[in-house]
């Protein structure tokens, strides 16, 4: 028997390497790559006081710094298939 574990939600304002925030994010990212776990990003929204989202202030520019850490964990293919960058589109 294959039993799943799904990161349930995760994000945050920064994705760099250099602010604590940011290597945790990219800590998990990692990890989520080498356990081939499943996972939600928090969130879309740039009004998440906390997190931030993936779109940035005026809702059609996203956040290339988050964009780039979550490319390493999507793939478009397989069980835990997430759209690829180019499938999506920002409205």
């Amino acid at each position: 028997m294959t039993k799943t574990l799904r990161i349930g939600e995760f994000g945050g304002c920064q994705s760099d390497l250099e602010t604590r925030e940011g290597i945790w994010q990219n800590a998990l990212v990692d990890y989520v790559k080498a356990n081939r776990l499943s996972f939600a990003y928090w969130t879309l929204t740039p009004d998440s006081d906390d997190t931030g989202g993936l779109l940035e202030g005026g809702w059609k520019t996203v956040d290339e710094g988050k964009t780039e850490m979550l490319k390493r964990v999507i793939t478009g293919k397989g069980e835990n298939r997430v759209l690829a960058e180019e499938q999506c589109k920002v409205f």
